[in-house]
This record gives C-alpha cells, structure tokens and sequence, in this order.
C-alpha cells in the first residue's frame, strides 16, 4: 500500500515552546508510524490531522496506577480528577465535552454506553504493557462515528514478539502505596504469546473535607491482558487476539457541597464544616472493565488487496454503594457492546489508496438502582451499524490528501452523515510539513437521556419528547511541524476551531423530574504548541507543550466549564551520567469554571514532579519518584482533594 511504501521520514509531534509547564511524560518522538489517524499505518509527514503519540518510555516512567500526568502532556486536552486514587477522571479535547472524546483499547471502542454521557473514566485504566497512546485531535465520526467529536484516543497493547522476555517492577510510597507490575511474552514465526498484570494497592487520603483527618479513601486496582499472534505479519493471513481485563475497588465521598447548598449564606466556615460531614462518609464503588478482539487479515493479489474483518466485545460494570441511617443505596450501571467490522483496502497505484468498510453493533446497556428516590431504572438495547469510505492519495510526492466520509444508522432514527478532509504537504529539504484538517463530527443520545425521557414522558406528554437528535461539531485545524539543526529542535504548532450545535442539556422540571434536549450551542477556538530539544548532545534534553483555548456557550456568554483557558507542560530529561537517568517535569493548569453557568472559578496552579533510574546491573533497575515536590495546595475540580508531596520507590527488573 501507498502508505506502507513510503520512509517514515516524519518527525512525530513535537512539543512546544513553553511558559510554565507539566508533568511531562517526554514527547513521543519513537513511533514515526501512526495508525488511529487514517485507520491503517501512515507515516507521521503524510498525516494532515493533528496527532500526539505517547511512547512506551513515557507511560514506563508514569505513576504505575494513573496515567494522569502522562495525558497533560498532551496540547489540547483538559485532565478533572476528582479527589486521587479511585477518583473519577475526565478528559476533554478542544474544548468538547467529556463523552466527546472517542476511547478505544486496540481499537475497540471502551466508552460507557450506561453513563450520563458515554464518557470513560481513566481511573479505571491502570498500566500494564501498553505499547503507545495515540491521540487524535478534532472531529472524526467519519472515521470512528458516535462519540468522537472532539477527538479520539487509542491505547495500544505491547504485540507479542519472537522469544522470549519477561519483566517484573514493584513500588512503594506515600499513602500507603504498593505498586507491581509483571509480564512475559514468547514466540516464534509462526504463534506467538504474551501476557501482562498489575496490582495497585493504597489506603489514599480523604477525597473530601479535610484531607490529612478525615476517613481515608483507599483504592485497590486489578489489570491484566493477554495476546496472541498466529501467523506471520507480511506473509499469509494473520490471527490477532487480545483481551484487556480492568477492575478497581474504592472509597469514596459524598460530592463536595456547594456553598449555596450547604449554607444559608456565603459562610465559608459553614462550609468547611459540611465538606467535613461529607469526608467521612464511608461509600464504595466497584468498576470493572474487559474489552477483547479477534482480528484476521491478509493481503491479496501482490499486496494490491488488504482485507481484515475484526470482532470484538465490551463489558463495563458499575457499582455504587451508599450506607444510610436505616439502608444502603445501590446504584449498578452495566454495559455491554459486541459486533464485527470489515475493512478492506484497495492499491489503486498513482490514485493512492481506497479503503472501504462497514461496522454491525450490539449495544445493551442498563441502570437500577435499590433505597433510592427519583429516577430509578432504565434498559436499552439497540443495533447499530454504518458504512465508511477513506480514499488516501499523494500528488507530486509530497503533498498528501485523504478524503472520508461515514453513514452511521439506527433503527430508532438516530442516523448521522459526517466527513473529514486532510492535507499535508511534506518539504523533506526543509524539515517542514504543512498540514490542514475539516471534518464534522455527531454523537447519539445515550441510553441513560432517552431511558429518562421516557420515564418522565407519561407525567409530560406535551413537553417530553423521546426523540432527541445527534449532537453535532465541525471541526478546522492548520498547523506546521518543523525540524532544525539536524532534528536537535524539533516543533509543532496548530491552531483549531470547533463549533458544537444541537448539544444535549437536562431541563429539569420539579425535583426529581426533567428531561433532555437539544437545547446548547458552543464554540471553542485555539493554538496548541509542543516542542522538544537535545540541549546537550547526550546529556540533556527538554520538551513542552502550551495549550491556548477559548470556550464560550453560546447562549450564555459564558466559557465551558473545566477548560482552562492556558494550561502547559516543561520537562527536562538528564542522561549523561553513566547508567543514571532524571526527570524534573513542571505542569500549570491555568484559572478555569468550575461549572456551567456559575462565576466560582477554581484557581490555577503549578505542580513540580521529580523521577529518577539508576541500572544496578543490565536487568535490574532502581526508581524514585517525589511527586508534588513544592507540596502545592490545589484542587481539580473544586471540592476534591489532591494529593500533597508525595514520596515513591521501586525496583524493575528485565529479561
């Protein structure tokens, strides 16, 4: 194919030029192929939609429970996390909302179908042999379809290689923090094995109230993958399989009070002393999360002929459990997704390439909820399906285009055209490639705003409506990436526009009552910078990033809530000393909403972080970590606790 042809002479993302910046994890400059972008490999310079890829040093130098850190890094993307370990985390792209950002694990879709939103919790995800992270910024439903309206992110699993490895690592640190992770792999050309776990333990901190004396909110997480390789890639057909197991068991607060709620006046000593009240509440909740695929493909007629047909499957449960005086409340939410996609791509020579598909999806999804008042249960079960079309094609070598379009049905009448245009003109001599992307973007209403339309649509027949339209985007980027001094500096900019129409908000009635509606409208506009240098040859190298973007509803005049309007990242990476390796990474988070509609604005701040290496012997490695080094006394979002300085310790070992 076109693509597979052709060097990988890009230079991938680099990282900005930047003020006051982040918990860098270092820009990933390893993978010159990237495969979310135009689903398939493409070179980095062939790429006209802005793409920042997270390698497997940076996520091997990430917390071995949250990868939070590791995603600030990333232009564009806002990070909430409520209150550390087993905490909820969201993550916005480009000013979107937090179910607007498609998430997939080897690329099978991992959103929540039985949330509000469709959102992904990231505190679910913990860190085994994830490979790379690749993020796709902007709209791209003509790609992917529901969700991904700000964009997309692709978590990718180590593949199994020839031989055999094996690795091992433990931490321990602050909070009572015990961290292992473990894994082997073994193979030759024709089958191949690998499997990975981690076991993350912590007794955590008080997520509301008073952080050091209140009830701690401990956490415990379970992951583990498992795949396999039949064949041998290039030659004949190959059988891929993979499963990805997630389970996480934490404490957990009542949500912090808001001054109003908890006072009769602006008291903040009254609302110290609710905040305290709900810091003791003794609740649990329980997520786990298994995602698998099984993925044949081949290739036909002398590689002018690629076909794969790939089935996968989800499940995400969801429990929450809340004691009272005289009963526990439970609330369970359970998901569950399964389904095929074909997908075959056509060499068509000097016309590039053409690659066509369709996607059949069994979508089931249900709440329920025991001792609880209001709006108590729903079930949904729907088939989807779509068909998509990509054409890629290179003019005079250096420009390269891709055009793509995708039809997404529903037999309830949820249906959805999008398409995306990209661009990217390649100047190899001068180390520059110019790049441009349009695409507009949809999402579905989920099952949870169409079970509560219908739950109340009895009592309101003249003002519920069951049928609640697509939320929509467009989408324009333009960006440059460019590389001096023989790649010693290499650096990205990009600026974006996205427009959001028809967004679905709750109206709600007389407590409990409500309803969802199209009723919203925003826009965000902005630049992302990156950049990296090699300050001294061998020794010293830097990276950042800066994000500027402005947020506004448009009908209130007022920014989005939780995007900052400045956020950044700097990190500073020694290797010069004989088997001695150091980080320091400094994050800012500029002054944000806290939510929609209210003028109380959670404050900025700046975070400092320190690791270090030091190789014992050539398997075996000694870490440490402080994290939070200036004990910075923050909150994201407003309410919920942060960790203070934070002390951590382990041993790796490789074979």
């Amino acid at each position: 194919m076109q693509a597979k042809r052709r060097d990988a002479t890009a230079l991938l993302l680099p990282i900005m030029i930047a003020l006051p910046g982040a918990a860098a994890a270092e820009p990933a400059v390893l993978d010159e192929i990237v495969v979310t972008a135009n689903r398939g490999p493409t070179a980095l310079s062939e790429t006209g939609s802005a793409v920042t890829v997270l390698d497997r040093d940076a996520i091997d130098r990430a917390s071995a429970g949250s990868l939070v850190s590791l995603l600030r890094t990333v232009p564009g993307l806002s990070v909430s996390e409520s209150g550390g370990p087993g905490g909820t985390i969201d993550v916005r792209l480009r000013g979107a909302e937090t179910g607007h950002t498609l998430v997939l694990i080897d690329g099978v879709r991992v959103n929540d179908s039985a949330g509000s939103r469709d959102e992904f919790d990231f505190s679910v995800l913990t860190p085994t042999d994830i490979e790379r992270i690749e993020v796709l910024r902007g709209p791209q439903s003509a790609l992917y379809g529901s969700d991904a309206i700000g964009g997309v992110i692709n978590i990718v699993t180590r593949r199994p290689d020839r031989g055999v490895s094996a690795h091992a690592s433990v931490e321990a640190g602050s909070y009572g923090t015990v961290a292992t992770r473990f894994g082997g792999a073994a193979g030759n050309d024709a089958i191949r094995l690998s499997g990975s776990g981690a076991i993350v333990r912590t007794d955590g901190f008080s997520r509301v109230g008073d952080r050091d004396s209140s009830e701690a909110d401990g956490a415990a997480k379970l992951a583990g993958t498992v795949r396999a390789e039949l064949g041998t890639p290039g030659d004949g057909p190959l059988l891929e399989l993979g499963v990805s197991g997630y389970d996480q068991s934490a404490d957990y607060d009542k949500a912090p009070p808001s001054l109003s709620d908890a006072c009769p006046s602006v008291d903040l000593a009254c609302y110290k002393d609710a905040a305290a009240i709900r810091g003791e509440a003794k609740n649990e909740t329980e997520k786990s999360l298994v995602t698998g695929f099984a993925k044949l493909s081949g290739s036909a007629f002398d590689d002018r002929f690629e076909p794969s047909l790939t089935l996968f499957g989800t499940d995400y449960d969801r429990e929450n459990r809340e004691p009272g005086t005289s009963s526990t409340r439970v609330d369970h939410f359970a998901s569950t997704s399964f389904g095929a996609e074909y997908q075959g791509t056509i060499g068509l020579d000097a016309y590039g390439d053409l690659t066509l598909g369709g996607r059949l999806e069994r979508e089931q999804a249900r709440y329920d909820t025991e001792n609880a008042t209001g709006f108590t249960a729903y079930e949904s079960d729907r088939t989807l399906y779509a068909l998509f079309a990509l054409h890629q094609v290179s003019l005079f070598d250096d420009l390269h285009l891709s055009f793509a379009g995708r039809y997404d049905g529903d037999p309830d009448g949820a249906d959805f055209l999008t398409g995306r245009v990209t661009a990217a003109y390649d100047l190899a001599d001068l180390g520059t490639t110019l790049r441009a992307s349009a695409g507009t973007g949809a999402k579905r209403a989920t099952a949870y705003m169409i079970g509560s339309n219908l739950a109340y649509q009895p009592s309101y027949p003249d003002l519920i409506s069951a049928d609640i339209a697509p939320e929509k985007s467009v989408g324009f980027d333009l960006g440059i990436d460019q590389s001096l001094f023989d790649g010693r500096l290499r650096f990205s900019a990009t600026g974006f526009y996205n427009r959001f129409e028809d967004l679905i908000s709750f109206v709600s009635i007389a407590y409990p009552a409500g309803y969802f509606e199209n009723v919203a409208r925003a826009e965000a506009h902005g630049l992302e910078l990156s950049a990296n240098a090699t300050l001294i040859e061998g020794w010293l190298a830097a990276d950042a990033t800066w994000t500027w973007q402005r947020t506004e509803d448009l009908d209130t005049g007022l920014a989005l809530a939780r995007r900052p309007e400045n956020s950044g990242t700097l990190g500073l990476t020694l290797t010069g000393i004989d088997r001695f390796e150091s980080r320091a990474a400094l994050t800012y988070v500029g002054e944000q909403f806290n939510k929609a509609g209210e003028v109380e604005k959670i404050d900025s701040y700046l975070r400092l972080d320190l690791s270090a290496s030091y190789r014992l012997a050539p398997q075996t490695t000694l870490t440490g970590r402080i994290e939070n080094v200036t004990d910075a006394d923050y909150q994201d979002p407003l309410g919920y606790n942060t960790a203070g300085r934070s002390y951590y310790v382990g041993l790796a070992w490789t074979y």
